[in-house]
């Protein structure tokens, strides 16, 4: 029997049934670019429907998928969360969600803005060399590991305000448009902004490093506070 083309990250391939006559599943089939045509609702919607049925089977894996947008608020998910490759048209909404693992969105594209407010992970959140044409709200958030956006461009603003993150806050080489924005964020190890192009301010007042903080080569188009407070055993 036929199957999708697409392969993942692990060098598996994807087992799902083709979409119609096309060489991919409904997944990882793209979305037509005009919107207001019956085959982009058709699409569209098959992807919602397909999407509904992952989620009801605890399945998390959306590595490569061609979304319109994403809305997990509210979610709880045992193990990982997977967008790694994957191509997400508008805004990715992960509001107040519980992840117990890793949040994986390496190579991603977000048109919108990935909202991560009051989100609570785990693990990791792996955004490294990925796209992010919005915002990348993580106010409040707590992150067990890393907060991982080496390489990753962000439209508008990094927003890290009063984050709890267990590891390094690693953005090496980042392009943020807007502001970067770590007020009153917790951070257990480094905080990396080496070789980081940032648009606007980078506000880093009453922030806690647990071990240090690199500038080096950064480049901030507005204002910079960095009144850093070291952690308190």
């Amino acid at each position: 029997m036929k199957t999708c083309r697409h392969q993942f990250c692990n060098g598996n391939s994807c087992d799902e049934t083709p979409w119609q006559n096309s060489e991919f599943c409904i997944l990882h089939i793209d979305l037509p670019e005009d919107e207001s045509s019956e085959e982009f609702r058709e699409i569209n919607e098959a992807k919602n429907l397909k999407v509904e049925e992952k989620v009801s089977k605890g399945d998390f894996n959306f590595e490569g998928a061609r979304l319109l947008e994403v809305n997990f608020s509210g979610m709880k998910i045992r193990d990982s969360l997977d967008f790694n490759h994957a191509v997400i048209r508008k805004d990715a909404l992960f509001e107040r969600v519980e992840i117990g693992k890793h949040a994986w969105f390496r190579w991603a594209e977000i048109g919108g803005s990935a909202l991560f407010v009051r989100a609570e992970i785990g693990g990791s959140a792996l955004f490294g060399e990925g796209k992010i044409g919005g915002n990348a709200w993580f106010g409040g958030t707590g992150i067990g590991g890393n907060a991982w956006f080496g390489g990753t461009g962000i439209g508008g603003n990094a927003w890290f305000r009063g984050a709890k993150i267990g590891g390094n806050a690693w953005f090496r080489g980042a392009k943020i448009g807007g502001n970067a924005c770590f007020e009153a964020a917790k951070i257990g190890r480094n905080v990396w902004f080496r070789m980081a192009k940032i648009g606007g301010n980078a506000w880093f007042r009453g922030a806690e490093i647990g071990e240090g903080a690199q500038f080096e080569g950064a480049k901030v188009g507005g204002k910079s506070e960095f009144d850093l407070t070291e952690k308190k055993e």
